[in-house]
């Protein structure tokens, strides 16, 4: 509203007016004086001139904009378009689809993402909206259209636009960012719009495709076709995906849409870290974000399934850029965990090692538990040996080396005691993080004892078997899983313990 009454004082009635970058233009000296004259205004469209609409008032020195130093790309920039400005897509695979561009100024500009937070919702059914105006503008079916972001056909802007009054190369004009449609407008300008995108850049430029295609989704990288990477198919890219939000309710969802059912129930579909298990893909990652319930028919009906979207993660707290480590994978028929114990001085001592999705690989000992000690034992057969449950010792810093495999699992939380095996565990972090990383972890290692047997420097002894003493004057035994020592009777070691 605020640029319709603008145009309107200006004389250019008829005009097509619309905020546009603040980037197309050269700095004059009222910005560099650092001094707004207003701001805050809210138009409602009806008013004759712009000091007419509710504003913080003239010359305000007490605003967010004084305080920030009057910044040149705050101020607002419109344009009063004497006829409604062509619309067009490129960089797509035909004329149907691409990124989305708009004449003016004697060039062509591309058009931002719609402003969202960056982990917010995205408002699809206004967004589509968009789309539809586009697409019918253009001469296709409003019904067939899809919206797309992120620059998502990767149209390179520093060789296409010719923007000389831009303030940086690889930031091209834009025209509108937030847009209102409610998908019967005749074009893009009939449509309501209310501001630009301050931090807008060409790698969020808004994109669609006026022809319907199915979603496609395909496992990669692994040892048979229901384990690997998670590639999705949309719109000419094959793409990883980053894990952000994707949880074993989503690896279900894929694994049913690929017609990969469980061999039964307590082998559910998961989620892996593709780096660990199947390898990363160079290819951008164009969706990030997506949560499922489990119940989708579809990925492509999961919340957040939004292609193009920035594929940023959230680490600790802070907001970081998806990386190939962060790429999903999948499988979708896992195979029960198997585990050895190597290096060790006898079969049941030794450093963990565990088979898994097609690879061997260690634990993480910092966060190594007794349960998943016993569940070791257990899966080694090591229970109930001589009519005793076992004693699983765990070592958190293994005296058994570490091997030159990698770090595949971190943790196992919430394990059934009674069934002692890893699919009975709530969640397995098949992961490592910033502690406890492959290459300074400690790595777990485990010694399967009865109740009755004792362990000594990673020996084991079994019921009354002599033991290394302290010194010379004791004598030790393994007695019922401990070590007892007794003071020699010589005249010697009498007279040292009378001392």
């Amino acid at each position: 509203m605020d640029a319709a009454v603008i145009c309107s004082q200006l004389g250019f009635d008829d005009a097509y007016p619309m905020p546009v970058s603040r980037q197309l233009f050269d700095n004059n000296e009222a910005e560099k004086s650092g001094y707004f004259v207003l701001e805050f205004v809210n138009c409602y469209g009806n008013e004759s001139t712009i000091g007419e609409c509710p504003n913080s008032g003239w010359g305000s020195k007490n605003s967010t904009f004084q305080s920030m130093s009057c910044i040149d790309f705050l101020a607002s920039s419109i344009w009063c378009a004497p006829t409604s400005p062509k619309v067009r897509l490129l960089g797509g695979r035909g004329d149907w689809e691409g990124n989305v561009e708009v004449e003016g100024f004697g060039d062509w500009g591309y058009m931002c993402n719609p402003f969202q937070k960056r982990d917010g919702p995205f408002d699809k059914e206004r967004l589509n909206n968009v789309a539809k105006v586009i697409c019918g503008q253009l001469g296709y079916n409003p019904e067939d259209a899809t919206i797309l972001y992120g620059n998502y056909f990767d149209v390179k802007g520093s060789e296409h636009f010719k923007c000389n009054k831009c303030l940086d190369k690889h930031i091209t004009p834009l025209i509108m960012s937030e847009l209102h449609c409610d998908g019967t407008e005749s074009t893009l300008f009939d449509c309501k719009y209310t501001r630009t995108d301050l931090l807008c850049r060409h790698d969020k430029a808004l994109a669609v495709s006026c022809k319907k295609e199915p979603i496609k989704l395909r496992l990669e990288g692994g040892d048979s076709s229901t384990m690997g990477r998670l590639e999705v198919y949309g719109f000419g890219f094959w793409s990883p995906v980053c894990g952000y939000k994707f949880t074993d309710q989503a690896a279900a969802v894929v694994c049913n849409q690929l017609d990969i059912n469980p061999n039964n129930d307590r082998s559910k579909p998961v989620w892996l870290p593709s780096h660990r298990f199947f390898g990363t893909s160079s290819d951008r990652m164009r969706l990030t974000g997506v949560s499922c319930s489990g119940t989708e028919a579809r990925l492509s009906e999961c919340e957040g399934f939004t292609l193009g979207r920035p594929h940023y993660n959230l680490i600790a707290d802070f907001w970081v850029k998806c990386r190939e480590k962060d790429q999903v994978g999948i499988d979708c028929n896992p195979s029960p965990v198997k585990a050895r114990l190597v290096d060790g001085p006898n079969e049941r001592s030794g450093r963990v090692e565990l088979y898994y999705a097609g690879k061997w690989g260690t634990i993480c000992g910092t966060y190594f538990s007794s349960i998943s000690a016993k569940i070791v034992c257990e899966m080694l057969g090591f229970r109930n040996r001589g009519g005793d449950d076992t004693n699983a010792i765990l070592h958190k810093k293994s005296e058994f080396g570490k091997g030159d495999l990698d770090l595949i699992m971190q943790f196992a939380i919430f394990c059934d005691e009674e069934r002692l095996t890893f699919e009975s565990c709530g969640s397995i972090y098949w992961e490592s993080n910033g502690w406890c990383l492959s290459r300074i972890a400690p790595v777990a290692g485990v010694t399967c004892a009865t109740k009755k047997e004792c362990v000594a420097n990673n020996v084991l002894y079994s019921h009354r078997q002599i033991m290394p003493a302290p010194d010379n004057c004791k004598r030790c035994k393994c007695r019922k899983g401990r070590q007892v020592c007794t003071t020699k009777k010589t005249k010697k070691c009498r007279d040292q313990q009378s001392q």
